[in-house]
């Protein structure tokens, strides 16, 4: 079972998915956030997925 993000409620989409997450989110919101980015980057330079 996955379990959702902290900032999951300030997340944003359009067709395609996830697209990033709301400017008024609150700053540890934007950091958690940025913390799932820089891992699927990562994820992604490997050629890994998470």
């Amino acid at each position: 079972m996955m379990v959702q993000p902290i900032w999951w409620e300030y997340a944003l989409f359009d067709d395609d998915g996830l697209i990033g997450i709301k400017p008024e989110a609150p700053d540890e919101m934007k950091k958690a956030y940025d913390e799932y980015v820089r891992e699927q980057e990562e994820a992604k330079a490997k050629g890994s997925k998470l």
